[in-house]
């Protein structure tokens, strides 16, 4: 069997079984908007297509539960053949592989394409490191991943696809929050996003190698007030454990923010969820930062200054994280 086959087998009896659960205002939204969007591909395409009336997919199954099957099929998943080193900057409880959308249901015929083409990446959640984030093949697929504008122009999506994309993820150092996200902000391709979710890393924060203390300005909202289109906002902060009480007296303060959306009455506010908190152990040897994190010390001290012996493949630094969540409503 292959695996685009397994997927969706797998996805037809995840489908199935989950689908009661499901409100009826949902599914009758998912369908008016699945139909359509077939519809006008269908109606677009510049040769007939086969509406497939022999296979159960399309002559049994219903619109609304066979876009949750594709849904569920074109899902990204992880790469268990790309695993991310321990150590380096990008691995993450959530990012411990490269993610990867399994499209070949794509070929199996034209109307499959036509209804499921856009799902791809409209279930992904784009994510973006910048900077310090893997490594690609090509320095085209490099430079993408540390340039949101750059990727989502090559998609080349048509104005009703960009309704649909998927929910963007920024790792950002604070240098590039600061200086260059509200400089991005401005692009035209950007104006789709709705969901967005940023995170400070702890290795983000300014000279966090030299163990200053925390600094977080808030000029670079400026930035998320051009998106106008914004739907929710997610801002993820992450610091060693060591620094969790400067991190709260942060959380304090961007816990008030209300943010205005550009050219509307909308503004960002906090969605009356308490943060979300975690922890989790990360390497205290990352890669190429020239530094170690001493348990002796609970400080980062250079490479040639350590006393504890170097382990650098075992996970013994505590980390804490700290989720807030803020969504667009009208004032």
């Amino acid at each position: 069997m292959y695996k685009w086959e397994y997927r969706t087998r797998s996805a037809f009896l995840r489908a199935t079984m989950s689908i009661s659960s499901l409100p009826k205002t949902t599914l009758e939204a998912a369908s008016d908007q699945y139909q359509r969007l077939r519809d006008s591909d269908i109606q677009s395409s510049p040769a007939p297509i086969n509406q497939q009336l022999q296979s159960p997919l399309f002559s049994v199954i219903p619109p609304e539960i066979r876009n949750v099957i594709f849904r569920l099929a074109l899902s990204p998943c992880n790469d268990l053949d790309r695993p991310y080193p321990t150590n380096a900057f990008h691995y993450r409880p959530d990012y411990q592989y490269e993610h990867v959308s399994h499209t070949e249901l794509l070929r199996t015929c034209k109307l499959v394409y036509a209804e499921a083409k856009g799902l791809p990446w409209t279930m992904r959640t784009h994510t973006f490191w910048c900077n310090r984030g893997p490594d690609d093949e090509s320095l085209n697929g490099r430079y993408q991943r540390y340039d949101p504008v750059a990727y989502l122009e090559r998609l080349q999506m048509s104005e009703g696809q960009k309704q649909t994309i998927g929910p963007v993820h920024i790792m950002a150092q604070l240098y590039w929050l600061e200086q260059t996200f509200p400089q991005i902000c401005d692009s035209p391709i950007l104006q789709c996003l709705r969901h967005i979710k940023i995170t400070v890393r702890y290795s983000d924060w300014w000279y966090w190698e030299s163990n200053e203390p925390l600094k977080l300005q808030r000029d670079w909202t400026e930035g998320l007030q051009s998106l106008s289109s914004l739907e929710e906002f997610e801002f993820e902060m992450e610091v060693i454990k060591r620094d969790k009480a400067q991190l709260m007296d942060i959380v304090k303060d961007v816990s008030t923010w209300r943010i205005p959306l550009a050219d509307t009455d909308r503004f960002l506010v906090p969605n009356g969820d308490p943060p979300h908190e975690y922890e989790w152990m990360g390497s205290p040897y990352p890669d190429s930062a020239g530094v170690y994190y001493s348990h002796s010390t609970s400080s980062w001290v250079d490479l040639w200054d350590i006393t504890d012996s170097l382990e650098p493949d075992v996970l013994n630094l505590p980390l804490f994280v700290v989720s807030l969540k803020w969504v667009a409503k009208s004032m």
